[in-house]
């Protein structure tokens, strides 16, 4: 693209006063042209989608497996990057922190004991899934404890 030098020394408001003159001699093809030309830049820098890869990962992490699973069904390059072994070890390691197992992402490299790749969504999946179970088991444990201290507890009276 061409530009002068001297244009580079000119304040906005000079060149403003620059664009409508010339705009005052422009017909209405011209115009229509331009309009559409300026439409499409200011649509350009608003769309989300000019956005690196590793930008929109980045951005993607801090998304609930809820709002990932959602975004996924955005585009085909969303349902790409949310399938991403990068953003799903992050899930991982976020659940493990949660649960209070700090080296969860460890603990799923060392499971993979035929070395063969680990898909971290499937990972994330069952470990949720694990995690779900167990808390439903040590609740369930829990109420029947308590029934038997209230039985027994009867039975001392």
């Amino acid at each position: 693209m061409y530009t002068c030098e001297w244009q580079g020394q000119w304040e906005g408001y000079e060149k403003i006063n620059l664009l409508k003159e010339v705009l005052k001699l422009c017909g209405d093809e011209v115009l229509s042209q331009l309009t559409t030309h300026i439409q499409q830049r200011i649509r350009d820098t608003r769309d989300v989608n000019r956005l690196s890869d590793k930008l929109l990962l980045y951005i993607f992490s801090f998304l609930t497996p809820h709002e990932i699973f959602k975004a996924s069904q955005v585009c085909r390059r969303w349902r790409f990057l949310c399938d991403t072994d990068d953003l799903w070890m992050i899930k991982c390691h976020e659940l493990g922190v949660k649960e209070g197992i700090d080296n969860m992402d460890d603990i799923v490299m060392k499971s993979n004991q035929n070395k063969m790749g680990i898909d971290w969504k499937l990972a994330y999946m069952e470990l949720q899934r694990i995690t779900r179970m167990m808390k439903w088991d040590a609740k369930q444990r829990d109420s029947r404890f308590a029934k038997e201290v209230v039985y027994y507890g009867m039975m001392l009276f």
